[in-house]
């Protein structure tokens, strides 16, 4: 028999461990509630996690990279208590995972105050001011899993980097997107840069959009910087577009409305009017829907536009362009959206993937879900511009402008006028803001100074243009024209002859002209001797007065 204070230790024993046995247990938490393969994402930091997982499976690991202790412990942190296990790793069927999808929207802009900086997110994905970064964001370090919006979007996504590869994802591979908003965004990048993907390698994305600015160098679009189609059929852009405004600033590469460069896969039923820009115009293609495009790889651009009018370009490697108005009329599978009710989850029959709504907006997704009201009230608005008066005096006249949206936005919408300088002086530029629900502003006035330098010169026409707007890519617009009527009177040549006397038998004379004041063009005179009682032995001389000079050499 026992003796008395061993059963009573072992009782003590036993109760200890009973009692902190709950605390020791941990609770495997499903992450993959549907049982779909994909892995459940609700907030920043498991977007941000999957940079950890690039095969998109739920282990961590990389290609041509050891995995360290750190990046484990990241990832566990945004998926604490998750299945490690073969057969039940993250909750997925047979412990399969596939991918990643989201379950709600998702802000960068955590204290709603507009900016994205260090105060979101306790400075998470700020960086010192460089922002997000790519999730696979070298050529040999892509994520090589799929990606499910769900129909939700990723708000103001910041990047500030010279980096190639830059994106919401740097680089994808074989891998399918799909039916995602990423929306006021804010991208930078070196080569390749896109806002949703910078260099896509054989990946599909299927039902997509864009809205915000994107700047980028080589190979910069609205949605995809580069597209190659690799080894795989069917893979490319399929029934998605961009709102964003582009900005190339690079001497050399491509800039797109859609995509940059594309050297091989699909653009199908997709469509970008966002303002396409460059600062820097050598040896740079620059294109409405696509920069450039080869015949080294597989794949058409098929039923996909832009927008020649808000996205200041009349050409593109490929699509077809057309004004607002045939790409707003359509209100349905009709005309140039005819063939546009596509399959796009494989299964029989048509998807119906877009909404039309009415005849002043841009079609919009509606496929799984897609929020379509939100996408019309923050599609971007026509800005036109008002000048009263239309003509000014070239020498410190002024013109107010005015500025309408052709609807009203949900958000102030502020717009800077900027006349384009010519061979006068203009004014600074000028902002006019445009209150929330509002479509008109009261006004505001820009000033053209002419340089008063007493030429004579013809009218000119200064281009009165929106370079930039809000993120809803409320810069699309349509110009107006300022004239600066001259207000130099003509100048009165005078003729000199000297010696003004010569004798009648051979002798020469030589005539000099001057103007009374310079003109902005070269003047040419015609010195003609008038015949009398004598013989005049000289032709007619042609004097020329270089312009802005008043008198000839001689």
């Amino acid at each position: 028999m026992m003796p008395r204070y061993a059963r009573l230790l072992a009782l003590f024993m036993l109760g200890m461990l009973v009692a902190s046995g709950p605390a020791f247990a941990q609770t495997i938490i499903d992450y993959d509630m549907d049982n779909d393969g994909y892995i459940d994402v609700t907030n920043l930091a498991q977007l941000n996690a999957i940079r950890y997982d690039l095969n998109g499976d739920g282990i961590v690991t990389f290609i041509f990279q050891a995995v360290t202790l750190a990046d484990t412990t990241h990832y566990k942190a945004a998926f604490p208590n998750h299945d490690t296990t073969s057969t039940g790793r993250m909750g997925c069927p047979s412990g399969t995972c596939i991918g990643y999808e989201l379950l709600n929207d998702l802000d960068f802009d955590s204290d709603s105050d507009g900016d994205v900086d260090a105060n979101d997110h306790s400075g998470n994905y700020w960086n010192s001011g460089a922002g997000w970064i790519p999730i696979g964001s070298l050529r040999t370090f892509v994520y090589l899993g799929n990606f499910k919006g769900n129909g939700h979007t990723i708000n103001n996504l910041f990047i500030n980097r010279s980096t190639q590869f830059t994106g919401l994802f740097g680089t994808i591979y074989e891998g399918v997107i799909e039916t995602l908003g990423v929306t006021n965004a804010n991208v930078r990048g070196g080569t390749r840069t896109g806002i949703l993907v910078g260099y896509n390698v054989a990946g599909k994305l299927v039902a997509c959009y864009t809205t915000g600015k994107v700047e980028g160098g080589n190979n910069t679009g609205g949605l995809i910087g580069e597209q190659e189609s690799g080894e795989r059929l069917s893979i490319g852009i399929y029934s998605s577009y961009s709102t964003a405004q582009v900005v190339g600033t690079s001497r050399h590469g491509a800039v797109g409305g859609l995509l940059g460069n594309r050297s091989g896969g699909d653009v199908i039923n997709s469509y970008a009017i966002g303002r396409v820009i460059t600062t820097n115009t050598r040896a740079i293609q620059i294109g409405g829907l696509v920069g450039a495009t080869s015949s080294t790889g597989s794949g058409s651009v098929t039923d996909s536009y832009w927008d020649t009018s808000t996205s200041g370009q009349r050409i593109s490697a490929a699509g077809t362009g057309h004004s607002t108005s045939d790409l707003q009329r359509p209100t349905g599978y009709t005309g140039i959206y005819a063939n546009w009710n596509s399959n796009l989850d494989g299964q029989p029959g048509n998807d119906n993937p877009w909404a039309f709504g009415a005849t002043n907006q841009y079609p919009v997704l509606k496929y799984a879900d897609m929020d379509s009201t939100e996408q019309f009230n923050t599609q971007p608005s026509i800005v036109t511009l008002a000048l009263m008066p239309s003509t000014i005096s070239e020498n410190g006249g002024t013109s107010t402008v005015t500025a309408t949206l052709a609807r009203s936005l949900s958000a102030a919408t502020t717009i800077t006028v900027r006349p384009v300088t010519g061979a006068y002086t203009v004014g600074m530029d000028s902002t006019i803001t445009i209150a929330a629900g509002q479509t008109a502003n009261a006004s505001d006035t820009v000033v053209i100074t002419a340089v008063d330098n007493t030429q004579d010169a013809p009218n000119r026409d200064v281009d009165m243009s929106v370079v930039a707007g809000n993120a809803q890519g409320a810069g699309s617009v349509t110009e107006a024209t300022l004239t600066l009527e001259d207000d130099d009177p003509a100048p009165t040549a005078t003729l000199a002859a000297s010696p003004a006397s010569i004798s009648e038998n051979g002798a020469v004379s030589t005539v000099t002209a001057s103007l009374s004041r310079p003109s902005s063009a070269a003047t040419t005179i015609t010195v003609r001797p008038v015949a009398g009682a004598y013989t005049v032995a000289a032709t007619d001389s042609t004097i020329t007065i270089a312009a802005g000079d008043t008198i000839n050499a001689s």
